[in-house]
């Protein structure tokens, strides 16, 4: 009989990433709240964790991080490909109800 090493995925919330997300994208202010804590390794899916850090490399230096100035660089994003491209971006930003909740949702 051969025994299995017990393996566990850490907890994880997909929504909860793409909320987060859509408030970065919405109002950069929110990258400032869970960027002090959360690191692109940290995201349960790796395209998510692109994104997040695509939008801090923009935002620590002064410039806008939304769907239209991520768009170039994520055109030959292959991953992003797969989940809709830069419409996804359009998606997760358009998904957002509040940005209050930014953090809670890191």
């Amino acid at each position: 009989m051969s025994v299995r090493p017990l393996v566990r995925d850490p907890p994880h919330n997909l929504e909860a990433e793409q909320g987060l997300l859509g408030a970065i994208l919405v109002n950069n202010r929110a990258y400032e709240q869970a960027g002090e804590y959360l690191a692109a390794d940290q995201f349960a899916d790796p395209v998510h964790g692109r994104i997040f850090e695509a939008c801090g490399r923009l935002i620590e230096r002064g410039q806008i991080a939304n769907p239209v100035t991520l768009k170039p660089l994520f055109d030959q994003d292959e991953a992003l490909k797969e989940i809709g491209g830069a419409q996804y971006l359009v998606r997760l930003a358009a998904s957002v109800v509040t940005v209050i909740n930014a953090e809670d949702y890191g």
